[in-house]
């Protein structure tokens, strides 16, 4: 067997490039979760509001 493309693999995995890239797209992925978050908490309070405002009618 020809283990040449796993070695290969291993090396890019290893190198400081990737861990960067790793890190990067951990912080993305943590940025998305806290729009995400806040998006939710909007939307959220706009029901209440909405079902407060339903309420009174």
């Amino acid at each position: 067997m020809n283990n040449k493309i796993l070695v290969e693999a291993g090396r890019n995995i290893d190198s400081v490039e990737f861990g960067e890239k790793i890190t990067e797209t951990t912080q993305a992925v943590f940025g998305v979760q806290a729009e995400l978050s806040k998006l939710k908490k909007t939307l959220d309070q706009k029901n209440i509001q909405r079902t407060t405002i339903d309420k009174k009618k």
